[in-house]
Parts: structure tokens; C-alpha cells; sequence
């Protein structure tokens, strides 16, 4: 981008690719050598378990304490981890990073093939759906019990009403919050804090309370105050679990759109294909074909590597690549790229790729690796996350503290006692500042951006450059017939 705001474009047609790999000469083969040391350096994670940036931060810090290691970035999103190392990673080297990674409270492993992930996370979504359904279906009847009805009599000594909403609440805060306690657990355990501390804090508080006001007819023990207390928060706790349970189901569904685009350029790339040997053609999967090799494209079929045309012709779709929506034709002596589809006749094909040397298995490559990256903004947020919670909860607790002592002063007409206004704002502040989408707006807007840019052509480089694109006042294009027609 010039200074003036200015963008110039002038590659394929309707492709603007930010990539040394579609360069040629000196400097492409000095960008891929440069690239290929930066992959040798890489190690790859997948993580799980984490819910907000307070999370990241702590995967973020674990890892940069493993030796050996030089930078690490971590996508919640995509719940992946990238770690740069000083040398090659040895499976020492992976293993220290996993076992620092289970040890701050958080799942790890080595990263699974794209598609296993894909799978996994679409299973996930589906138990997610069920979870949510649950946890509604417990938490209506806790709503009825709390707000709708007036009074059903006594049971002994106990309100009936109210004993029956706690009877309703429980199974929704034990069972359909468990994770948030367990993970708000092991934060505390590790000296951090993150969205289910919050969420943990704020349900325990609702049903602690609300419980104690419930059985304080037969607890002789308790303050005056919780005694007099007539309202409680059964249906505000259950509530809270079931919408944040929602609210996790549509991140989930969003981190599964937002990888739409990279899973739909791997379904391009053949897993077999047709070997021309003396007695004819055998089926040979594309990670055993050396360069070299003469393959057989039917038309129809995809071509599986990058390669030069022999003794044939044929028209390709190359839309995939260059955006041109015309069939091209390739003669003998042209290149053609694998993932590009023959339309009309029988073309062999010498490749000149191993499987993932390919354009299509770099462009795969660069959008991963923008999607992984992390935006200048993003790195404010983290930091910013990391004493969100803390704050959080201390402004609760005053803002509470404030509410106890002055309840008549801010609200002379409230029917609740100040006991009860304190916890109702504490319980507020706490839930309704979850950092959930501080952690995640930002890397999921980037995800989402990098994919759907390159489901229509445009490759994004670095994260950084889609950051200053709104700087772009003027975009400057050659033409190339792709969004001109005519003289």
C-alpha cells in the first residue's frame, strides 16, 4: 500500500495474492526458502478447553516458558497454538509443550489432520445442541416456580414454592453449569481468571443465597437478614447457565463457518490419481507420486498436482485459481495447477510438485496462516483481558458493598431489602461482564474475513495487511478483461 492510501493489484485475473509463492526468479525461490525455515521452526497444537482471551493468555504464557521456544501465538477460534522455536521441534520438545499446556488446566495434542478437526468440531456443535436444549428445558419450570405462581402453601416449615424452585435449580446449576465450575477450578488452582470464574461466581452467589433464604426457616444459624430476605434468584442462575450455554453454541457455530472456506479448498485437492504405467493406468495415491510422474485427467476429473501438459490438450476450469470464469485452453508445454478441472477431453499431465508443493496446497497454507495470525488490535485485547476479570470482580463486590449501605437512598420505593438488592448487583456485574466476546470478536471477524476473501480470490498474506486495508482509499487494477469487457 503507497503512503497516500493508494492499493495496486496486478496479478491473475480477480486475485489479489499477497504470496511469495505465486512469485518467480530469484526472489520467490529466496521467499520459499525463507518460508520452508520459518515451517521447519513451527510446531503446531491443538488446544482445547479455553472460553475467552483470559484463557489465551494463559496457553500464551505456559508455552513461552517451554525451553526452547521463541514467540507463540494462539487462535481461540480455531483453538490452535503456533510455536516458533530456536531449532527443529524434536517429540521431546512437542511433548514438554502438551504436558505444559494439560498442567495449566487445558487439553492439548498434536495438531490433528484438518479434516479429523473439522469432524470433531462438528460432533462438538451437536452435543452442544443437545446440552443447550437441556439445560432450557430444566430452567422453564425454575422460571415458572419463581415468578409465575404465588403460592402453593408450606411443606412443614419450608415454603413449598420456593423449595420447589431450589428442588428445579439444582440440576441446572450441578449439571448443566459443570463446566463452568470445573473450569473456573482449575483457573483459580493456576492464579488466573477468565469467563467461567465469572460465570461460576456469579450462579453460586444466585443459588447459595437464594438456598439459605429457602432453608432458613429450619436453620436457626443464619443473620437475621437472610431470614427477613423474601426474594430469591433460582430462575436468574439457571438462566444465566442456559444462555451462556446458548451463547457457546453459536460461537461454536461460528468457528465452524468461519474454517468453511480453507475445508472447501482441501475437498479440491484429489487423494488419488491415475499413474500412467506400460500396461496402462493404476490408481496411486497423490503423497506417494514422486515429480516426474506422467498422470492420466479424465475429463471431469480434478487435476491432483502441478504439472506440464504432453501430447494432449484440453480445456480446464481454472476458476478456482484465477477467478476467470471462461474454460482455458492448455496445450502441450503449459502449466496447469492442481485442483483445476478438465472439462472436454483426456489430458496428461508430467507433474512438477510433490503434494504439498502445489499452488492449491500453498494457497491452503497462507490463508491457514493468516487465519492464525494475531492483529495488532488483538494483542490490546489480550492484554487487556488479562486483568478484565480481577477488575470485574472487584467493582462487583463495591458496587454490592455500595448497594447494602445506601439501598434506601437509590431506591426508597424497591420492595427488596438492601441485602437482596447487594446480591442481585453482584450477581449482575459479575454475568453480565463475561469477556467471552472481548476474546473472541476480533480473532473470529478475522477468521471469517481471511475465509470468505479467499472463497472469492483473495489471498491475505498477513493479518496485519487486512488491519491497514481500511487505510485504503484508492485501488488500482490492470485490465485484464476479468472486471473490464470491450476496447
Amino acid at each position: 500500500m503507497a503512503k497516500d492510501g493508494t492499493a495496486w493489484a496486478g496479478c491473475a485475473p480477480a486475485v489479489a495474492v499477497a504470496s511469495p509463492w505465486t512469485n518467480n526468479g530469484k526472489k520467490g525461490n529466496a521467499a520459499r526458502i525463507e518460508a520452508r525455515t520459518v515451517e521447519e521452526h513451527q510446531l503446531s497444537l491443538s488446544v482445547t478447553g479455553m472460553s475467552c482471551a483470559a484463557c489465551v493468555a494463559s496457553v500464551e504464557r505456559v508455552l513461552s516458558g517451554v525451553e526452547g521456544v521463541r514467540s507463540v501465538s494462539v487462535n481461540l477460534p480455531l483453538e490452535k497454538a503456533v510455536v516458533q522455536l530456536e531449532h527443529p521441534p524434536s517429540d521431546g520438545q512437542q511433548d514438554a509443550c502438551i504436558a505444559a499446556v494439560k498442567g495449566a488446566g487445558f487439553g492439548a495434542s498434536a495438531l490433528l489432520p484438518a479434516l479429523e478437526v473439522r469432524r470433531h468440531n462438528e460432533q462438538n456443535v451437536a452435543a452442544q445442541r443437545r446440552q443447550v436444549a437441556l439445560a432450557f428445558a430444566l430452567a422453564l419450570p425454575v422460571f415458572l416456580l419463581s415468578m409465575a405462581l404465588d403460592d402453593l402453601g408450606s411443606a412443614g416449615p419450608l415454603d413449598l414454592r420456593l423449595t420447589l424452585a431450589m428442588l428445579a435449580a439444582l440440576p441446572v446449576y450441578l449439571y448443566s453449569g459443570a463446566e463452568f465450575h470445573r473450569q473456573a477450578w482449575v483457573a483459580l488452582r493456576r492464579g488466573t481468571a477468565n469467563m467461567d470464574v465469572l460465570v461460576h461466581l456469579g450462579t453460586t452467589v444466585a443459588m447459595v443465597w437464594s438456598c439459605l433464604v429457602t432453608l432458613s426457616p429450619v436453620l436457626g444459624f443464619l443473620p437475621a437478614f437472610v431470614g427477613e430476605a423474601e426474594h430469591v434468584f433460582f430462575d436468574g442462575a439457571a438462566f444465566i447457565i442456559a444462555f451462556v450455554l446458548l451463547g457457546n453454541l453459536l460461537e461454536a457455530n461460528a468457528k465452524l463457518k468461519a474454517t468453511d472456506a480453507v475445508h472447501g479448498l482441501m475437498r479440491l485437492q484429489p487423494k488419488e490419481a491415475w499413474v500412467v504405467v506400460d500396461e496402462g493406468t493404476v490408481g496411486t495415491p497423490v503423497e506417494e507420486i514422486a515429480r516426474g510422474t506422467l498422470l492420466k485427467v479424465r475429463a471431469g476429473e480434478t487435476v491432483p498436482l502441478d504439472g506440464e501438459v504432453e501430447n494432449s490438450t484440453a480445456l480446464l476450469d481454472e476458476s478456482m485459481m484465477t477467478g476467470e470464469s471462461f474454460p482455458v485452453r492448455k496445450n502441450e508445454g503449459d502449466t496447469v495447477s492442481a485442483g483445476t478441472i478438465v472439462l472436454d477431453s483426456t489430458l496428461y499431465v508430467r507433474t512438477t510438485s510433490l503434494v504439498g508443493d502445489t499452488m492449491l496446497a500453498n494457497v491452503i497454507r497462507l490463508v491457514d496462516e493468516a487465519q492464525t495470525g494475531k492483529a495488532p488490535i488483538q494483542r490490546l485485547v489480550d492484554r487487556v483481558a488479562s486483568v478484565f476479570v480481577p477488575v470485574v470482580v472487584l467493582a462487583a463486590l463495591l458496587a454490592a458493598a455500595v448497594w447494602w449501605a445506601m439501598a434506601e437512598t437509590l431506591a426508597p420505593n424497591s420492595s427488596m431489602a438492601p441485602s437482596e438488592m447487594a446480591i442481585m448487583v453482584l450477581v449482575s456485574t459479575l454475568v453480565i461482564a463475561c469477556p467471552c466476546a472481548l476474546g473472541l470478536a476480533t480473532p473470529t471477524a478475522l477468521v471469517v474475513g481471511t475465509g470468505r476473501g479467499a472463497r472469492y480470490g483473495l489471498l491475505i498474506k498477513g493479518i496485519e495487511a487486512l488491519e491497514q486495508a481500511h487505510a485504503t482509499s484508492t485501488v488500482v487494477l490492470d485490465k485484464t478483461g476479468t472486471i473490464t469487457a470491450g476496447a
